[in-house]
């Protein structure tokens, strides 16, 4: 404990005084922190629905995502393995728009998540989540155009 104690203190300098009493609210009034809870859990779960919906409006049938039951990040796939998902995260870019890649996390190897992607939707605003839907969009047609893709 003493030595994980140390550790977490130099991970985290200080926590904000001001936050540690909000928790501690939050926490002492086990209704208040049900409440919250319950509110973050609508919040993300709408964000990532409408991150779903906007998807497959701008990119029709072009990916596989799962459907979260909670969490931050929306998990997917492209669903033509004849598309080239390296070229497809250089496009992204281009259009103004990030992602991490499946690769990144993939503990067997970089090729078995390749062609996957970790969207996120907690901190982005709806318009933003729609925005980078239209632009993942535009690099996914731009990549079904190009010869050898």
């Amino acid at each position: 404990v003493t030595e994980f104690t140390k550790l977490r203190n130099r991970i985290d300098g200080q926590t904000s005084s001001v936050l540690q009493e909000i928790v501690t609210a939050l926490l002492a009034d086990g209704d208040s922190y049900d409440e919250a809870v319950r509110a973050a859990a609508a919040l993300y779960r709408d964000k990532a629905y409408h991150l779903l919906g906007a998807l497959e409006a701008e990119a029709p049938g072009q990916f596989a995502f799962v459907r979260p039951q909670g969490g931050y990040f929306l998990w997917g796939h492209l669903r033509d393995a004849a598309l080239d998902p390296d070229r497809l995260f250089d496009l992204a870019q281009e259009e103004g728009v990030s992602y991490q890649r499946g690769e990144w996390f993939a503990a067997g190897g970089p090729d078995t998540w390749r062609g996957h992607l970790r969207l996120t939707f907690s901190t982005p605003t709806v318009d933003e989540l729609t925005e980078g839907a239209r632009r993942l969009g535009r690099a996914v047609g731009r990549l079904a155009r190009t010869p050898g893709r």
